[in-house]
């Protein structure tokens, strides 16, 4: 059975890998990368065996996750806008994951 820290390791490790190639050397074949990273983190947390009490509002999650993606996809297309509004709200929706289950 999964637990809480496998969903942050998986999305903590997938987050900085991304951050890392899109700051580092942004093109369109790094966000499309990176997009296929997400793809991989995504299938990895649909994956895990969780608890009734660790899937409270782990859609959410799955959801900021979906954003991220899009986000990258609009980038690897050259959308700025359609990228800042994904990636925001992916923030969003991650930082309303971590209130949740943090508090």
């Amino acid at each position: 059975m999964n637990n809480k820290k496998d969903i942050q390791d998986i999305v903590v490790s997938c987050n900085n890998k991304v951050e890392h190639m899109i700051t580092t050397k942004p093109s369109r074949l790094t966000y499309e990368r990176a997009a296929f990273l997400v793809v991989q983190a995504e299938l990895k947390l649909k994956n895990l065996k969780l608890s009734a009490e660790d899937r409270q509002h782990f859609s959410m999650l799955r959801e900021a996750m979906q954003e991220l993606r899009k986000a990258l996809q609009a980038g690897a297309k050259g959308d700025r806008k359609k990228y800042d509004v994904h990636m925001q709200k992916s923030q969003d929706l991650a930082n309303e994951y971590a209130r949740r289950v943090d508090s």
